[in-house]
């Protein structure tokens, strides 16, 4: 092989390791906002649900408020993971589960009744509810990129 043979392949392949790691990087920056603003989402749940406990129809509609933007951490969460995102909720709560490791039943039926203003939800709700987006957030701040062995 000649010089600028050698050197074109140099180059080619450090553009590939460059590349690659500024993908990474990009992973782990997004990886490090998802889980910041689950962790934010899991806050601010745990004084609602402090502040709410015992009245059932405030912690409903503090509950119901927050479902829309929990259903889009968890479209990141898939995102993230690299798998496909589906485009109904139910499927994107049941994906996200699966990815990280909760229960998707309290999500789902949180989901579900967002739009329901006659539904009430339940402490136990909230309570199943607060630990999935603890899970959540737990499985992206042990996120690794990369080839799992």
């Amino acid at each position: 092989m000649t010089t600028v043979g050698r050197l074109t392949m140099t180059l080619a392949f450090t553009s590939i390791v460059a590349f690659a790691n500024d993908h990474l990087i990009q992973i782990r920056d997004q990886a490090r906002g998802l889980e910041r603003e689950f962790r934010g989402k899991l806050m601010r749940l745990r004084q609602g649900f402090a502040l709410y406990t015992g009245e059932t129809k405030d912690l409903t509609e503090f509950i119901r408020r927050s479902a829309s933007s929990l259903l889009l951490l968890c479209r990141g969460l898939l995102v993230l993971q690299g798998g496909a995102v589906p485009a109904e909720a139910p499927a994107v709560i049941a994906a996200a589960a699966a990815a990280a490791g909760f229960s998707p039943d309290a999500m789902a039926r949180i989901i579900a009744h967002r739009a329901d203003k006659t539904w009430q939800c339940t402490e136990a709700d909230v309570r199943e509810y607060l630990l999935a987006v603890e899970q959540a957030a737990r499985y992206i701040d042990h996120f690794q990129t990369g080839v799992q062995e």
